[in-house]
């Protein structure tokens, strides 16, 4: 999907240019919220470089600086209608040749299987705290992992995002080329 392109690019200049990072998240929940699991671990990586809670303020508005402007013409028409859209996703139900199993199916107790992705989506957030050179892809693809895994609702290109992640884990170890010129090949 095309949200998937700027999230790519934001994992990929969270080094070089952290700000553009974070906007391009942002750009990317903007297209699709999908992406909004991911939003714990940016925010934990954030803490994890610089454990400066104003930083971390200032992060997170960037993050829902581009959202923000783009809803709010909706928001002040309509905010009931704003509020239904945004939920629809998250309580919808799918179609019937769409649906899975899903925890449900291995843990009968009520509210027991969202207990239990609750906990491990947390679990992830804590390795990334925990262990910080943890690699920003793996650790993404993991999370979207375990909620395309979970989820009783799967639709075809909720695969494609753990996936194109896990292609970026090689390029971690080799971020991009700088424009600092003594670095610069003459």
């Amino acid at each position: 999907t095309l949200a998937l392109l700027p999230l790519v690019g934001s994992l990929l200049l969270w080094h070089q240019r952290r700000n553009t990072s974070l906007l391009l998240f942002g750009v990317s929940l903007s297209l699709k919220q999908f992406a909004i699991f991911l939003l714990p671990l940016y925010l934990a990586w954030s803490w994890n470089e610089r454990r400066n809670l104003k930083r971390l303020s200032i992060e997170l508005a960037l993050i829902a600086l581009i959202p923000a402007v783009l809803i709010m013409p909706f928001l002040i028409d309509d905010p009931q209608g704003v509020t239904s859209s945004l939920l629809t996703s998250a309580v919808r139900s799918a179609p019937l040749d769409r649906t899975v199993p899903g925890l449900k199916a291995l843990i009968p107790i009520p509210g027991a299987s969202t207990a239990f992705t609750a906990l491990l989506l947390l679990s992830v957030v804590a390795l990334t705290l925990r262990y910080p050179n943890l690699p920003r892809a793996t650790s993404a693809a993991i999370m979207l992992g375990v909620f395309c895994s979970l989820h009783t609702v799967l639709f075809p290109q909720y695969l494609l995002w753990p996936l194109t992640l896990l292609l970026l884990i090689p390029l971690e170890n080799h971020p991009l080329p700088t424009r600092d010129k003594h670095l610069a090949l003459r």
